[in-house]
């Protein structure tokens, strides 16, 4: 398979550097990182690490270098591990958001005028994966239900006895099913 090239307009390069890895791991393209303690094997860490590194540099554009370059200097990008320069990218790109921001844009989201359910929940699930919730399920389903642009649909959920998300889901989507037929 191929591997389009990571550019500095990714706005989730966190997902590119997953598939990266998957795709070098299946094409076996990656130098194994020996184990252990000895001087003799610190030094085949650090050619495995440069050599995994140059092989991670080749997969990406030249707007992408050059800010790898930036983040990386005043070394040299080889020096870094593929983690130290997924870490730095990922940062620049996507700044990690405070978590009560996020759980407050999480509790403010509503379903759009036009957005399916299927398309309201994705954002959400989108949004509550830097809320770090305790009770990721309820939350969800609070949400879920909170947002729903249907006022009918959202009276039937808060209806059910022992409601879970995914009753709640396929509750929605089939109302949303028979309203389109």
């Amino acid at each position: 398979g191929n591997l389009e090239s990571l550019s500095v307009t990714n706005s989730k390069p966190e997902q590119w550097f997953e598939r990266f890895r998957m795709f070098a791991e299946t094409n076996n393209l990656f130098e194994v990182v020996p184990e252990g303690e000895t001087a003799e094997i610190r030094v085949q860490i650090t050619a495995a690490n440069t050599k995994n590194t140059q092989l991670l540099l080749t997969y990406v554009d030249g707007n992408m270098y050059s800010l790898i370059k930036s983040l990386c200097s005043p070394d040299n990008p080889t020096t870094r591990t593929m983690d130290q320069i997924r870490t730095a990218v990922c940062d620049h790109i996507n700044p990690k958001a405070n978590k009560p921001t996020q759980r407050y844009v999480f509790a403010e989201t509503r379903q759009l005028h036009g957005q399916s359910v299927n398309e309201f929940l994705a954002k959400l699930r989108e949004i509550a994966e830097d809320c770090e919730f305790e009770h990721y399920e309820s939350r969800m389903l609070d949400q879920f239900i909170a947002g729903m642009k249907s006022d009918k649909m959202k009276q039937k959920l808060l209806c059910t006895d022992n409601l879970t998300l995914n009753v709640a889901i396929r509750k929605a989507v089939a109302e949303e099913q028979s309203i389109k037929e």
